[in-house]
């Protein structure tokens, strides 16, 4: 799943994951919007991949904090395979 982008949100921590090949950044979010705040209040990681055939950055919100190397390696695969 993509984040919309439209979504207000702000950034709680900074690289709060590892990083690995096209992983441009690793953050832990909360929404900001009126009504997505109210629906979402928990926080929500926020992994910001490089996609280097369309040369775009592709972000990847998920719920899983477990921090693990292999896992935000995973996720930058999913991104390079789903497009």
């Amino acid at each position: 799943m993509r984040m919309k982008d439209d979504i207000c949100y702000k950034t709680v921590i900074h690289g709060c994951g590892a990083y690995c090949n096209n992983v441009r950044s690793d953050d832990e979010i909360i929404l900001t919007g009126i009504n997505t705040r109210n629906e979402y209040p928990k926080k929500i990681r926020l992994v910001t991949v490089w996609n280097k055939k369309k040369q775009e950055e592709i972000k990847i919100p998920t719920n899983n904090f477990k921090e693990d190397e292999e896992r935000s390696c995973l996720y930058s695969v999913w991104a390079l395979d789903a497009l």
